[in-house]
């Protein structure tokens, strides 16, 4: 049987040794798991290792899924990275399809993705072998590569120290804002119920969920280190993309100087640590700039694959839609180019400019679309809850949302565009985090790239599509976070650029004129930042289990102690309303997340009278019987709110305690008040 499915004897063995290998890393983990949490022991470092393996099993899966689809395509001219990158990223969206059906139907529990695991191994079975010869000739591509470049290797070295110290950030307990809000909260409460539902009182378990589908695989297994492992491999996907994007269009040189410049900027690097899904949005984007590319050479190389290209570039588009709203404006932008490129190449055949636009718009709607029906039919808005509200989001409370978003950033008037490179650099507070300071000049170095490189398609395909979305950023969003996916674009021609000087300023001077001060960069920065990581964080000891679970959290999260006394004081039935908090993945309770303070500001608002009383009413209707309120986040939103709005409604809650709220617990910056009878 094995030799007619062409797989052999010896790699039946070798699947069972694994098979075998992992049941055990499973019952090890099984193990560690079932400890109290106050319990540390060295031989956590077993759980660790679980992690990471079951992080290169999901890659090593989806790889060898991805082969078959990537066959019927039929593409060819792939170098092995290539053909490796894109089979993982179709393998990954089928095991997110996956999840996401098992959600749908009532399925989400261990034993039936036991199951879909069993039947997907089979099926990928017989392209191992090719998915493990592919990883082995890339690994001697890179390998060559280096060798040709003439790339100083010393810039391997920030390299390597981004990768070591990133996996040991990644392999400490889930201490992520955004991760324990959303990214790891919705995943557990989905599997708590055993299917999907509709969350409104959690707005973003409602949004695009493909990332949150494989990190659904680690909870399920019961373990939240998982999904920080998982994007920190995303992050290295990200980097192996860009540098197959540059190696196929630009020099290896070139190359090599952009994904270091990538890698040691500190949102790239602090992204690959936490649990959030930029990164696996930065990699589908990326995967889909790369087909684009390949399709823009023209139909020259076959009719048949210049499609294929197309469908692959839809594919793309489809999964980075399903993976977050924001990659909306990436996707017409991408479908701009695709309209424009295909009515220059077929202006006299208005069926192939039909059938072009239509291939690919078709594909990106119908991988993304399962998330937008599901909101349609459950919520009645395909974006919930954006734009046109829904159950407990009616237009007011949408409307609040919208405007405290706009006030990311240093503001929307033309003199703030003007002066926005120098925000970005001196004030970039306001734009979500300071992780962007100072590699934010790398926005607008590429914008030289039309002096010093021209005539070069490629390179202005690339200034198009990346500028455009920088525009559509400062346009609509101003969070800097929302960058990381045209970062890696952006430090590619950034690369370029510095090749060029190269070419024009030869000699070893030259050299040294352009490697050396991108070394110091990349050593200050990744040093100074790791040092402040590591001392603010102190993960190290945790990982080896030298730490409990339990202590590490109590010194990282302002709030797991109290979440901690609400589980332990309260009972099962409590409802607990965070204000000025959402990370609600600790607490064993009900609750209402309430992260930016519009939670508060609507039921205010339903309390006509702006009373203590008619406030204390609704928070009863609603079942609220506990608030948790974290101090330094309405105070870090007031710098947000020039209109004195969260200030105002912050005064109510004031009014309330003397009455109707008893402080049961106060741990600074946290307060928990239970609701008097």
């Amino acid at each position: 049987m094995a030799k007619r499915l062409g797989i052999g004897w010896r790699r039946v063995w070798q699947f069972a040794m694994l098979l075998l290998g992992g049941s055990l890393l499973v019952l090890a983990h099984a193990y560690f798991s079932s400890l109290p949490w106050t319990v540390s022991t060295p031989l956590m470092i077993l759980d660790r290792l679980f992690d990471i393996g079951l992080a290169l099993a999901i890659l090593g899966l989806a790889a060898a899924l991805g082969l078959w689809p990537l066959r019927l395509l039929r593409l060819t001219d792939l170098s092995a990275l290539e053909e490796l990158l894109f089979a993982t990223g179709l393998g990954l969206g089928v095991l997110m399809y996956g999840v996401m059906a098992l959600g749908i139907i009532g399925w989400l529990n261990s034993l039936a993705w036991i199951v879909v695991m069993v039947v997907l191994v089979g099926l990928a079975l017989p392209q191992v072998s090719r998915a493990k010869a592919l990883c082995t000739q890339a690994g001697q591509e890179l390998r060559e590569d280096a060798r040709s470049s003439h790339v100083p290797l010393i810039l391997l070295f920030p390299i390597a120290f981004i990768l070591v110290f990133g996996l040991l950030q990644a392999l400490a307990p889930l201490a992520d804002y955004d991760g324990l809000v959303v990214h790891v909260e919705a995943p557990k409460q989905f599997i708590a119920r055993g299917r999907f539902f509709p969350l409104p009182e959690i707005s973003p378990a409602n949004y695009p969920l493909n990332v949150e589908m494989l990190y659904a695989i680690g909870v399920l297994l019961g373990t939240d280190v998982f999904p920080k492992v998982l994007h920190f491999a995303f992050g290295l996907l990200s980097t192996l993309a860009l540098y197959a994007l540059g190696r196929r269009f630009f020099t290896v040189r070139s190359t090599w100087l952009g994904v270091v410049l990538f890698l040691v900027t500190p949102l790239a690097c602090f992204s690959m640590q936490i649990a959030y899904v930029d990164l696996g949005l930065t990699f589908f984007v990326l995967l889909a700039e790369f087909a684009l590319f390949r399709w823009w050479q023209g139909p020259d190389h076959g009719e048949r694959r210049h499609l294929s290209w197309l469908a692959m570039c839809g594919a793309g588009c489809g999964i980075a839609l399903g993976s977050k709203y924001t990659a909306a404006f990436t996707l017409l932008i991408i479908g701009g180019v695709v309209l424009a490129r295909t009515v220059l190449w077929n202006w006299k055949s208005p069926r192939r400019i039909l059938r072009d636009v239509l291939l690919w718009g078709s594909v990106a709607a119908v991988v993304a679309a399962p998330w937008y029906v599901r909101n349609w039919l459950w919520l009645g808005n395909p974006v919930y809850p954006a734009f046109f509200g829904g159950p407990e989001w009616p237009p007011s409370r949408v409307e609040r949302f919208a405007y405290l978003l706009s006030l990311y950033g240093a503001g929307h008037d033309w003199q703030d565009y003007l002066l926005l490179p120098w925000n970005l650099l001196t004030d970039s507070g306001k734009f979500g985090t300071s992780l962007f300071a100072h590699s934010s000049v790398l926005l607008w170095i590429p914008l030289f790239a039309v002096l010093l490189v021209r005539h070069h398609r490629s390179v202005s395909l690339l200034l198009v599509l990346s500028y455009a979305q920088v525009v559509a950023w400062a346009l609509f969003s101003q969070q800097s976070r929302l960058l990381l996916p045209v970062l890696g674009p952006l430090c590619l021609l950034t690369g370029v650029m510095l090749e060029r000087l190269l070419e024009r300023w030869r000699g070893p001077w030259g050299n040294r004129a352009v490697f050396y001060p991108i070394i110091c960069y990349a050593m200050a920065t990744i040093v100074l930042q790791q040092i402040f990581f590591w001392l603010d964080a102190k993960p190290l000891g945790v990982v080896l289990g030298l730490e409990s679970r339990h202590s590490y959290l109590s010194r990282n999260l302002p709030d797991y102690n109290s979440m901690t006394y609400i589980n332990e004081h309260t009972s099962e039935t409590a409802k607990v309303l965070m204000i000025g908090d959402g990370c609600g993945y600790y607490l064993q309770r009900a609750y209402v997340s309430d992260a930016s303070l519009e939670t508060w500001s609507y039921i205010v608002s339903l309390a006509q009278a702006r009373t203590p009383e008619a406030v204390y009413r609704v928070l009863r209707e609603k079942g609220i019987t506990h608030i948790l309120v974290e101090d330094y986040a309405p105070e870090w939103l007031e710098q947000f709110d020039p209109h004195g709005t969260i200030r105002s409604d912050l005064l109510i809650l004031q009014a309330l305690q003397p009455q109707y709220l008893e402080l049961i617990y106060k741990a600074n910056p946290v307060h928990v008040y239970q609701l008097r009878p």
